[in-house]
């Protein structure tokens, strides 16, 4: 799903995994597990899944958070690097309150800075 407001960066993350050319880090993987976020849940909060950080830094690529592609209250976020060409799930974590904060009038969490 590519909305007008994605950006570049996203736009090019949905592409790569609505095509399932994304990689999963063996750290990702691992934080599925005890997490209980099941891969296809995954895939398709990065597909369908309102972006709700860009992250930068200097040398590295680009990180993009998607929360959980879902009509309730989303659980959990995805972290997807993208490191052109390279598209991969970074890690993945439950929305914990304290850290971040749900907006129900925009439906998505948002950091607490």
């Amino acid at each position: 799903m590519l909305t007008n407001q994605d950006s570049y960066q996203t736009s090019y993350i949905r592409q790569k995994a609505a095509k399932q050319e994304i990689g999963v880090s063996p750290h990702a993987l691992e934080n599925m597990g005890l997490r209980k976020i099941w891969y296809h849940d995954a895939l398709e909060a990065v597909v369908s899944g309102k972006e709700i950080e860009i992250q930068t830094f200097e040398g590295k690529n680009v990180r993009v958070l998607f929360q959980e592609s879902t009509n309730n209250t989303p659980r959990f976020c995805v972290i997807v690097a993208a490191d052109h060409p390279e598209v991969q799930i970074v890690t993945v974590f439950n929305f914990v309150e304290g850290k971040f904060e749900y907006l129900e009038k925009q439906k998505c969490w948002r950091r607490i800075k």
